[in-house]
């Protein structure tokens, strides 16, 4: 079973929550002007799910969204698997920053094609 807690607009991310495997998915765009309405819900939301897995797949993120991501992030100890493109060097640091101020463990997965989605990806959690 999944919840999805937010569809994909040119602005915000889809995120999904996988009951059968307790993931949380993340992807698309978190590119908000003011992030916290959006973020704060979400962040409300999953406090009440047991997530061992955080899938993230963003291919544009902003400064203000970032902040409340780590917030997420960091809400539990979890498993992060961090998808970025070969030829995205600033997403990899980006994940390689968060995973230093998270204390959590990532994972980094080059993806060929950011824009698929994460059910057209084969990754076992």
């Amino acid at each position: 079973m999944r919840t999805t807690l937010s569809e994909k607009t040119n602005t915000t991310p889809k995120v999904v929550f996988n009951h059968n495997n307790n993931t949380l998915s993340i992807e698309g765009k978190s590119i908000l002007f003011e992030p916290e309405l959006f973020w704060s819900l979400i962040i409300n939301q999953i406090k009440k799910y047991e997530i061992k897995t955080i899938m993230v797949k963003l291919n544009h993120i902003n400064t203000n969204s970032i902040l409340h991501l780590i917030k997420l992030i960091n809400l539990k100890q979890n498993n992060v698997i961090w998808f970025y493109e070969e030829s995205d060097e600033d997403l990899l640091e980006l994940g390689k920053d968060l995973e230093i101020l998270s204390n959590n463990l990532f994972e980094f997965v080059v993806s060929d094609n950011i824009e698929l989605s994460f059910t057209d990806l084969k990754v076992v959690v």
